[in-house]
């Protein structure tokens, strides 16, 4: 969990620093009662997201825009997971799927 709280404390300084100097994105973070909390740096206009990695501090990948939502997809050691958040709401939605799961679970 240490580890974890680390991680994810870097992510956020790095995050901060990239988009201080870029200021073409911005940082959502997920918080539930008694989940974990995520956080997802999004830079739009270069259709990338951070991501947090467990072993690399975070990952970049893909970010798809619509008029109503980001979507992006990464992997993980065990799950494909799938995030969608409305863009007006800012609800997000997370989709895991991998072969030990057998079907999706959507969050």
């Amino acid at each position: 969990m240490k580890k974890l709280l680390i991680i994810l404390f870097l992510f956020l300084i790095k995050t901060s620093i990239l988009l201080s100097k870029e200021n073409e994105g911005f940082y959502l973070e997920c918080k539930t009662k008694n989940g974990p909390t995520m956080g997802y740096g999004l830079m739009p206009k270069q259709n990338l997201v951070m991501v947090p990695h467990p072993t690399k501090k975070f990952d970049f990948v893909i970010l798809n825009t619509t008029s109503a939502r980001y979507e992006f997809e990464y992997k993980t050691s065990f799950a494909n997971i799938e995030i969608s958040i409305n863009r007006l709401s800012s609800e997000l939605t997370e989709i895991w799927s991998s072969e030990d799961l057998k079907k999706k679970n959507c969050f």
